[in-house]
């Protein structure tokens, strides 16, 4: 089983990590930003993806400047997933609760049915993370057993 991590924050990522440590053995790789997750998506089929939606377009570094996140970013790589027909499946986890700043902004639940609705086949679920209630731990743990069973069915 391959899993992949897709957050840009050291922090989070390595708590997501630890989550994915107490559901299985395998170590996930672990990639900084879409134009990342897009040339993973090249080399390997993963069984597993936990996305963050809002994420920059390249790697950066702490040093440099001027890096903008993309708030919807992940939607190019559950794009991507959906093209080449992978049978990925995908758990969006995510600090933020709203996606946009104008009435048309996205609850993570109007963002939940949406990608349901967009990718069946590869969304499993989507979890609220806050660095300060682990509620989401177990919300992770769950739709990480679920995706393992049923990815060892495809």
């Amino acid at each position: 089983m391959h899993v992949i991590i897709v957050e840009d924050d050291d922090a989070k990522a390595g708590q997501l990590c630890a989550v994915v440590a107490t559901v299985t053995s395998i170590v996930p790789d672990v990639v900084k930003s879409i134009n990342s997750a897009l040339r993973k998506l090249a080399e390997i089929e993963p069984h597993v993806m936990i996305l963050d939606m809002s994420l920059p377009a390249f790697d950066y570094s702490t040093d440099e400047g001027g890096f903008r996140h993309i708030a919807l970013g992940g939607r190019d790589v559950l794009d991507e997933v959906d093209r080449l027909g992978y049978h990925t499946l995908i758990i969006v986890v995510s600090a933020f609760d709203r996606f946009g700043e104008t009435e048309g902004a996205w609850t993570i639940a109007d963002l939940s049915a949406d990608l349901e609705k967009q990718y069946p086949r590869n969304f499993c679920g989507s979890v609220w993370y806050s660095p300060v209630v682990d509620t989401w731990e177990l919300s992770l743990t769950s739709l990480l057993r679920e995706s393992t069973i049923r990815s060892e069915g495809l």
